[in-house]
């Protein structure tokens, strides 16, 4: 039986990388990501050029997949981390590049807001013993980060909804956009 799921699951990964069909102007990007010690970073990694913008989540390998436009330099740049690199992709049609890139992800690095990502703390006071705060992605519903204390700080990639969550409680206006404004709402904790 362990055969067969484990079959399934390399047809399944084949296939999902079989789906990429590049345009004349694409290109398959094939990304691997570690830290300075070889460690896979399970990150959002931004391509970004002056007139196209694009974010991918890599694995727990530390490894995606996806397609950007051709003919442009692009600056790429991890999560969590102020390393970047600006990397030009030619103007040639069919290409599929393998980058394997590192990122600096010392700990006086994690909590820094980028053009990129944005640094977010919440609190909540008095949060009862044994309760914690959680944040959700809200497109993909996958936890981003979570904290027993009255306090929560990370860092969030730009133009995505969140969810806050606290159980037992009911949060006024618990969707947080997180974009380039300025100045982000307050959001209150009620008794439910």
């Amino acid at each position: 039986m362990k055969k067969i799921i484990l079959f399934f699951l390399l047809i399944s990964n084949i296939a999902v990388s079989q789906n990429l069909k590049p345009t004349d102007d694409e290109a398959i990007i094939k990304l691997t990501l570690t830290d300075n010690e070889g460690k896979a970073l399970q990150t959002t990694v931004f391509f970004k050029s002056k007139t196209k913008e694009y974010s991918f989540m890599t694995n727990a390998k530390g490894y995606a997949e996806f397609i950007v436009r051709v003919g442009l330099t692009y600056r790429i740049k991890a999560s969590k981390s102020l390393t970047y690199y600006n990397y030009e992709i030619i103007d040639f049609a069919g290409q599929v590049l393998n980058l394997v890139l590192k990122f600096d992800t010392s700990e006086d690095l994690q909590d820094v807001a980028t053009n990129e990502q944005a640094l977010f703390i919440l609190s909540a006071f008095n949060l009862p013993k044994g309760k914690k705060i959680e944040l959700i992605e809200e497109k993909t519903k996958s936890l981003l980060a979570k904290s027993t204390q009255d306090t929560l700080k990370t860092v969030l990639p730009i133009n995505k909804k969140y969810r806050v969550k606290v159980e037992g409680y009911t949060i006024t206006n618990d969707i947080v956009i997180v974009d380039n404004s300025r100045f982000a709402d307050s959001k209150h904790l009620k008794r439910q």
